[in-house]
């Protein structure tokens, strides 16, 4: 994939969700930090994953295509860019 994220970090920044070793990370980072709490004797009900990093996000005000470049806005090349895990054959194949 060929993106980045809102900080303009490239795909390296990112952990794939779609893929099996990427949910095993999150599960036990949460778990480790939910263990804590309990013991600690605030038990973790909410996690917050942001969203911050969401391409998606950057396609709002903040930024416009230098193509069509909007007054006080940051200027991408969307064309350079591909959507998040469109190449990816993983989650290609879990959205089917």
């Amino acid at each position: 994939s060929n993106t980045t994220s809102v900080q303009l970090y490239d795909r390296t920044s990112y952990l794939n969700p779609c893929i099996e070793g990427s949910q095993r990370f999150v599960d036990k980072v949460i778990g480790e930090v939910q263990a804590m709490h309990r013991e600690a004797g605030q038990p973790l009900g909410v996690w917050h994953f942001g969203g911050d990093e969401a391409k998606n996000i950057r396609l709002g005000a903040g930024y416009s295509d230098k193509r069509d470049p909007k007054p006080g806005t940051g200027l991408r090349d969307w064309s350079k860019e591909d959507l998040p895990w469109a190449k990816s054959q993983v989650c290609q194949a879990l959205v089917k």
